[in-house]
């Protein structure tokens, strides 16, 4: 038996991996850009508004549904307090 009949030659196959990675930064990326966007929005609309464009936004927020009508209550939780 010589030396050439005992030599073995392993062949590997090298993976990259350094390839394609997933595209979910992307998706925050574009997500984040989108909140900055709506928040300056919101910034420069509060920031040209008059007084009383201002008066009625903050109404809104401090009763979104507005006057109750139909006998409903503006409160899901109705705790039994004095109705303004």
């Amino acid at each position: 038996m010589n030396e050439s009949e005992n030599l073995v030659i392993r062949r590997v196959k090298k993976v990259k991996k350094h390839g394609a990675h997933g595209g979910a930064w992307k998706i925050a990326l574009a997500d984040f850009a989108l909140a900055m966007m709506a928040f300056f929005l919101v910034l420069w609309i509060i920031n040209v508004s008059s007084p009383e464009e201002l008066a009625v936004i903050e109404g809104y927020f401090n009763d979104p549904l507005g006057p109750a009508t139909a006998g409903f209550s503006a409160n899901p939780i109705d705790l039994g307090g004095v109705q303004p």
